[in-house]
């Protein structure tokens, strides 16, 4: 229960950071871009936190990699 939870948890994490990315992205607001940059790569750093604690090495390696492509994504 506590794995399933914690894999939702950061699933959770990365859409929420995935919107945020697609947002700053489009935003013509710099303050608000930078903001939302930071906002993402908070997340990327909460899913690596919690990754060793994952015990599902597939699911461990989906999130890796999506949060490698979120991170990516604030350098553009």
């Amino acid at each position: 229960m506590v794995q399933e939870n914690l894999v939702t948890f950061l699933e959770v994490e990365i859409d929420l950071a995935s919107t945020m990315l697609g947002i700053a992205k489009t935003t013509k607001n710099a303050d608000r871009r930078t903001r939302l940059f930071s906002s993402v790569r908070m997340a990327v750093e909460t899913i690596r936190h919690f990754e060793p604690r994952i015990a599902d090495k597939n699911q461990r390696r989906e999130l890796l990699a999506r949060a490698a492509e979120l991170e990516r994504g604030t350098k553009t």
